[in-house]
């Protein structure tokens, strides 16, 4: 297992399950994105608590120079509120990153910022990887076993707030429209569908939508209001997914007893979708039936992908017999 695919885990054990980071730090209960965008970068994990953020950087092995500049870059980050917390996670400590760090720290003085290190043994490392195999979908409620493996421990603590004089408290976060939308919709997605990662993910917000799943060539959930004002749920098809969608629209008919509302194959644009008018007023009823939408989909299309290889490269009526059979 490569540590990109350890630190994803790790990344999902600390937003949800370690009893040690919170004894650490306090309480999470607030607004969480995995991979939130800063201005010039992203953070591995984001919390938005009430009267402050908590951003974590994550690595899978000893610090390093990549990692270091990436927190200092963090730290300098001018869009960053006060009280921040910000969090470094390794498996060990460079005293010279570590001094880098408290140094760049102090140096800051328009913002209140607490700087923690915290490591984790290789062990709980090889602990990990014995949920290599747990698929996205599964992970979250499956690592709730890993808090007996959870070995995080402080070790140091950096502070700038002694340098800067006393004054109101500035935390004050202002979300435009789109984003407001943007947040309601991850709400409601998150009370239907918990289990699902990518609901955690940061959102890149594009017509006022939010998608989920794979890359651009690959298979897509997007789910938002459109461009001709209605609220749309779509499967979309990468390029590399072209021949996985014409055997599904084969078999469109069987497919469509699965979903309800039935959708729209639409065959040129390589896309499922259903769509209803948004209205400003109800939309919390409506938004509420196409997150149901959402949910169905997923179920049934995860089917699917998990056997597209084989849908893809069957002969028709052995493909049709295979997605009647996962369709039961």
């Amino acid at each position: 297992m490569n540590n990109r695919n350890l630190e994803r885990k790790l990344q999902l054990f600390y937003s949800f399950y370690s009893n040690k980071l919170r004894d650490i730090i306090g309480p999470l209960n607030g607004y969480l994105e995995l991979e939130k965008k800063l201005l010039w970068r992203r953070v591995d994990i984001y919390f938005e608590e009430e009267s402050h953020d908590v951003l974590i950087e994550l690595q899978i092995k000893d610090s390093d120079e990549t990692h270091l500049n990436q927190v200092l870059e963090i730290i300098q980050d001018y869009d960053i509120f006060d009280d921040t917390k910000i969090i470094w996670v390794a498996t060990d400590f460079h005293p010279d990153h570590l001094q880098e760090v408290r140094r760049v720290l102090r140096k800051r003085r328009d913002r209140r910022l607490e700087f923690l290190a915290l490591k984790i043994s290789n062990e709980m490392v090889t602990k990990l990887e014995a949920y290599s195999n747990v698929d996205d979908f599964s992970i979250i409620e499956e690592l709730s076993s890993f808090v007996v493996h959870d070995d995080t421990e402080l070790v140091v603590k950096y502070s700038n707030k002694d340098l800067i004089e006393n004054r109101e408290h500035s935390y004050k976060r202002l979300a435009d429209k789109n984003e407001q939308l943007i947040r309601f919709f991850v709400k409601e997605i998150r009370n239907t569908i918990p289990e699902w990662t990518n609901a955690y993910n940061a959102k890149i917000l594009s017509a006022r939508r939010i998608c989920f799943g794979g890359a651009a060539h690959d298979i897509t959930f997007k789910i938002g209001i459109t461009a001709k004002d209605t609220l749309s749920v779509d499967v979309q098809f990468g390029q590399k997914q072209f021949d996985f969608f014409w055997n599904l629209y084969i078999c469109e008919d069987i497919i469509n007893k699965k979903l309800d509302p039935k959708p729209k194959w639409e065959f040129k644009k390589h896309k499922i979708s259903n769509e209803i008018p948004y209205i400003e007023e109800k939309k919390d009823e409506i938004l509420r039936k196409q997150v149901s939408v959402l949910k169905t989909y997923l179920e049934v299309f995860r089917t699917l992908i998990k056997q597209r290889d084989e849908i893809t490269h069957s002969s028709d009526d052995d493909m049709i017999e295979l997605v009647e059979s996962l369709m039961e």
